[in-house]
């Protein structure tokens, strides 16, 4: 039995497979354990991830009655750098040499978790480098040594969770131009460029779905949960007249009414800003968007809000897909991510499954 531990901007998710010789797997168990704890890049409390880990770890296992042999530990975004290695610079189509990409570098502070080679058919364009690597903060590796030493545990390896999220979500077709993963979480949100099976830029905002609420609290002097009644009520592209009203419910059982426009109001400046600072991490890649750009959205940032899907590719200028049927119609409970870390393993195993990718590998002994 095999385990994965990822972490997201609110929940740290553990999960125990059972891998089956033909390639085949089970999902034993998967714990989820509520952890707010990481805003701009950094643990708000060491000790809270510590505990938040321990305690998914120790509730997979004794859902599972086991004990996981290997345990595959996901990076988040906010922790991870994706760097270009001696990157060779194209035109720019003006007869002057275009800037490379980016520049690779190694400190303290980084560890090297994948390299990966440049992709190379039709590309040009883009400018090139020798590889692309993917590199961990430090101290984030070390809080989660910490965390599994307090388990007597080790971490078999350490992988990104956005690269494992693109080459699950994006279908390869897609990514066989620029495909675009947008990772909209609670605290803060992911920017991921792919090409082929390559993530070639990530980019970090601290901004997601909780500043919403955060917003609507705060201009109408709400409880937190109350301002998240506001935003499941939301629904983007609606047109109301002007005197409609949005009611929540209060913590004494009454309707309060709060005006429709107000509302709306809150939740679109945010959004437009989320947005056009999406916008601005694609142009500041240097990969430029086409005809053939998709962007993918996921995450719970932006779970409750109907239509945000929508609104965002008016907004930035690309269509924008949402999960793949098969993962969000109630078919599998299972954190994406964690899916996801999974698909990445197996991959890196050369492990061939001979079931469907989405359904019939799910299936519980």
């Amino acid at each position: 039995m095999i385990g994965t531990l990822t972490v997201t901007s609110s929940h740290v998710v553990c999960s125990c497979i059972d891998v089956r010789r033909d390639g085949s797997y089970s999902i034993l168990s998967e714990a989820q354990v509520a952890f707010p704890g990481i805003r701009k890049g950094r643990n708000v409390s060491g000790f809270g991830l510590q505990t938040a880990v321990a305690q998914a770890v120790g509730e997979a296992e004794e859902i599972a009655k086991g004990r996981m042999k290997e345990l595959h530990v996901g990076v988040p975004g906010a922790f991870c750098e994706v760097q270009v290695s001696s990157p060779v610079a194209q035109s720019d189509g003006y007869g002057e040499p275009a800037a490379p990409q980016a520049h690779e570098y190694m400190n303290d502070d980084f560890e090297l978790i994948h390299r990966m080679p440049w992709p190379n058919r039709g590309l040009a364009q883009y400018g090139r480098g020798d590889s692309v690597s993917i590199l961990a903060r430090r101290d984030y590796i070390g809080e989660i040594n910490r965390a599994l030493d307090l388990l007597h545990m080790r971490p078999a390896a350490f992988y990104s969770q956005n690269l494992a999220e693109g080459l699950y979500i994006i279908p390869r077709s897609s990514r066989e131009q620029v495909a675009i993963l947008l990772n909209v979480g609670y605290y803060n949100s992911n920017i991921c460029i792919f090409l082929g099976d390559v993530q070639i830029y990530g980019a970090t905002l601290y901004l997601g779905g909780a500043h919403i609420a955060s917003d609507l609290a705060y201009v109408l002097e709400l409880e937190r949960s109350q301002a998240e009644q506001l935003t499941r009520q939301f629904a983007f592209g609606i047109h109301y007249e002007p005197d409609a009203q949005d009611y929540i419910r209060m913590p004494d059982g009454k309707l309060c009414a709060f005006n429709h426009q107000e509302v709306e109001q809150i939740i679109l400046s945010r959004m437009d800003e989320i947005c056009a600072l999406i916008g601005q991490a694609v142009e500041q890649s240097g990969f430029p968007v086409t005809e053939s750009t998709v962007g993918y959205l996921l995450g719970d940032g932006l779970r409750d809000l109907r239509g945000s899907r929508e609104y965002i590719s008016a907004q930035i200028g690309f269509p924008v897909k949402g999960l793949p049927l098969a993962i969000n119609d109630g078919a599998t409970r299972y954190d994406t991510a964690s899916l996801a870390l999974l698909e990445l393993i197996l991959q890196k195993r050369g492990t061939q499954p001979k079931q469907s990718r989405f359904f019939n590998r799910f299936a519980r002994k």
